[in-house]
């Protein structure tokens, strides 16, 4: 999945600049790609652009008295020394609160995305 991830951001700069994802698809796996790997990039690509748009619904409604609570698995993913810094980094200023969503794993996708190929035959 990261070889796919790499190629993407050396072909394709900004994600204006990529095609649809089923066209995406058939170019990986025209490049040599395994469509195992080729789902996953995909489905994480998904995930990732869910997770940007939500961040900028919550930028754009602000909330001054608003305070982070970091969930169990975050926790203990980041650790105490990691939440303290950026604690910090809020506090000073440097990373607005709001928009601080940390996690040690990419989102999951969908059960059944648009994207998923019916049958890796249809390929060749």
């Amino acid at each position: 999945m990261y070889d796919i991830l790499v190629y993407l951001f050396e072909n394709y700069y900004t994600p204006q600049a990529c095609p649809e994802a089923d066209v995406l698809a058939h170019k990986l796996a025209a490049a040599g790609f395994e469509h195992e790997d080729i789902d996953e990039a995909l489905g994480w690509l998904y995930g990732l652009a869910q997770t940007t748009e939500q961040c900028v619904q919550l930028a754009q409604a602000p909330q001054s008295n608003s305070t982070r609570v970091y969930t169990h698995h975050e926790y203990q993913s980041l650790g105490s020394e990691a939440i303290g810094f950026i604690s910090f980094l809020e506090s000073s200023g440097y990373c607005r609160q709001r928009c601080a969503k940390f996690s040690s794993t990419a989102p999951k996708p969908p059960p059944n995305p648009p994207y998923r190929l019916k049958s890796s035959k249809s390929w060749r």
